[in-house]
Order: C-alpha cells, then structure tokens, then sequence
C-alpha cells in the first residue's frame, strides 16, 4: 500500500471557531456531503461539502461524543444525557433521560 497524505481545509466559521471541539463525524445517506462537529459547551456545527456552516444547534450541554446514521445524529453528553437529532437539520427527535 501507498501512503497518501492526509490535506484538510480549515471550515468557515468565522467568530465561532474559538471554541474546544470534542467530536467530529462524517455524515452518510442522504447526508453524505455533510460534516458534523461538536464542542464542550454544547454546539453541534453542520457542514457541508464546500466547508460553510449550513446548521448549528445549541444543547447547553457539555458534548462527550458524536454517533451518526443514515437519518440520526446521537450525540453523547454529561451526566449519561443523549440526544437524537435529525441528521438533516439538527432538529430534536428524543432524548434520554
């Protein structure tokens, strides 16, 4: 095997890119082309194929870890907290407790 090396391109965030971020995921199904990132103080940042911020959510909560289907984002927080959003447009489906 060839090695390759890896290239990566800074995201546009703008004011936001100051934060401590703790997970990122690569979307599938018909989030392909998306990119999903979270921080300690609770934002979840949706990126498309071209870098730019297409959604953010704020959970105000301290985000663990990120988990990701064809249809959902998990997102992993605090005090055994989890919740399910919709890949697509970070809308709240559940969470648990």
């Amino acid at each position: 095997l060839d090695a390759v090396p890896l290239r990566g391109h800074d995201a546009i965030l703008g004011e936001l890119k100051n934060n401590i971020f703790t997970d990122v995921v690569c979307g599938r199904g018909n989030c392909t082309g998306s990119t999903y990132t979270s921080t300690a103080n609770g934002l979840i940042f949706q990126f498309d194929e071209h870098r730019k911020l297409r959604a953010n959510r704020n959970l105000q909560k301290k985000i663990n870890c990120l988990a990701i289907s064809d249809s959902y984002l998990v997102v992993g927080c605090v005090q055994g907290v989890i919740y399910i959003l919709s890949a697509q447009i970070l809308e709240s489906v559940m969470s648990v407790p």
